[in-house]
């Protein structure tokens, strides 16, 4: 019996680093406000598991730059103990350093952020907790975020460390009651991402959707909603080397942060 190592393709990818907001005043007025960043192009490699139905658009880049090259050197495979391996909730203490040290690279601090898992349950793939009493942040990894890939994680790390980092403050925390509830529009790209990513195999997929997933019972604020925008939009153009399920979701919830912002402006009120 003969094995052989799963077919490799490679290819030159960006990486972003060394980023900041640079920012113009015209008196007392703002004139230019925009995140400027470094760019390098990286050797990064992409193995391909023939039974894998999930593979990872552009591999695995090092959290300090490169790729590829700090594997096993024959299919550029990543050991589980370096940088850019899988965070697990075994290894997430000895990963902060590494994790922060890239965030400081994308113009997101968050040295004095505590990272670690949740509060009480977590059904979103992480979220920042902050302490009533001190106002300290803590970015809460939940227990989805330990099966995405290297890259995904990494990009979720940053988008919530931009909201660490950059969001406006809420003119309320009041959720609205929705009565009658509002319903979703789900355009058909987003449709066939649910349908193939969260609901395959599942009987009366559509019924679900339709009728729970689509249905929006309360309503934040617009400032809320542009915070969800504003951090998406970001992690999209600042981590774009991530899985296709990944690539879709993030797109997905950017649609529908979007279309609430939309909704909130017209009918919130507290």
């Amino acid at each position: 019996m003969k094995f052989e190592d799963p077919p490799q393709t490679r290819a030159w990818g960006k990486e972003y680093y060394d980023c900041h907001y640079g920012i113009i005043e015209w008196g007392d007025i703002e004139v230019f406000n925009e995140l400027l960043c470094k760019e390098r192009t990286v050797w990064i490699s992409e193995t391909i598991d023939s039974t894998d139905a999930n593979p990872i658009i552009g591999g695995e880049t090092g959290i300090g730059g490169g790729g590829g090259g700090d594997g096993d050197g024959e299919t550029g495979n990543v050991p589980s103990g370096s940088s850019n391996s899988k965070i697990t909730k075994e290894n997430l203490n000895q990963r902060i350093s590494d994790i922060k040290k890239r965030m400081k690279e994308l113009a997101c601090n968050i040295d004095d952020v505590e990272i670690g898992l949740p509060t009480g349950v977590c059904a979103s793939n992480a979220r920042v907790e902050v302490d009533e009493i001190t106002g300290k942040k803590k970015i809460a990894l939940c227990y989805k975020f330990f099966g995405f890939e290297y890259q995904d994680q990494i990009s979720i790390i940053y988008h919530e460390a931009y909201h660490c980092n950059y969001d406006e403050a809420l003119s309320s925390k009041y959720e609205m009651p929705l009565n009658p509830s509002y319903y979703l529009q789900i355009p058909q790209e987003h449709l066939d991402y649910l349908l193939k990513y969260e609901f395959d195999g599942i009987t009366n997929a559509m019924s679900f959707i339709n009728k729970e997933m689509a249905k929006i019972t309360v309503l934040r604020c617009p400032e809320y909603y542009m915070n969800e925008i504003n951090a998406y939009n970001a992690e999209i153009r600042l981590n774009p080397s991530v899985s296709e399920k990944y690539s879709l979701e993030r797109l997905f919830v950017l649609w529908v942060q979007q279309t609430l912002y939309n909704y909130s402006l017209k009918h919130y009120k507290f």
